[in-house]
């Protein structure tokens, strides 16, 4: 027989440990396998979002600093995965890029892109990239402010329609720029 050990797992609500669940050495290591295998897949999707959402922002005249700006999404993502698994809340949540979020910046960067015409690519660039750090902490800033005062739980009385018109919108807007890309 396999020795048993006393281990401490997260309650139900995720709050408080709950200690001197006795587990084998064996489902312990199941356990373990599991949550790296979960780990893994959640890391190769999060991979390709993050490639496929950083196609879509730096297309056109940004297109030659494509490398450069996936190298920046991927060390955002990593970052803000590791921040919402070590500081968040909710410890079983996937922390990762958002479709909507990336669909505003597409046609923000196509917006500064067309402002700034045919000038030096190098402050295309620069710009988009000030543009995206800047919305990316002020919007984190704003959250956490609604957070902190509570205004977290106004978020339910959102109407369903306007939640599914801006889903849909979202999902129209993806398409057309996943269309410009073919």
């Amino acid at each position: 027989a396999f020795p048993a050990r006393s281990v401490s797992l997260w309650s139900r609500d995720n709050k408080k440990r709950v200690p001197g669940v006795v587990v084998s050495k064996v489902s312990a290591q199941l356990a373990s396998a599991r949550f790296i295998g979960a780990g893994a897949l959640i890391g190769l999707i999060a991979l390709i979002t993050t490639t496929s959402f950083v196609s879509l922002v730096f297309i056109g005249p940004l297109a030659p600093y494509r490398e450069v700006g996936l190298a920046m999404a991927l060390f955002g993502a990593a970052v803000f995965a590791i921040w919402g698994g070590v500081a968040g809340s909710l410890k079983p949540l996937w922390w990762g890029n958002q479709s909507p979020t990336i669909v505003m910046v597409s046609v923000a960067a196509s917006g500064i892109a067309g402002t700034l015409g045919d000038g030096d690519p190098a402050v295309l660039f620069a710009t988009v990239a000030a543009f995206i750090m800047l919305s990316t902490f002020l919007s984190g800033a704003v959250l956490f402010v609604l957070g902190r005062l509570g205004h977290a739980q106004s978020a339910k009385f959102i109407p369903y329609p306007v939640v599914g018109g801006f889903l849909a919108a979202t999902g129209i807007l993806l398409i057309l720029r996943g269309a410009q890309l073919v």
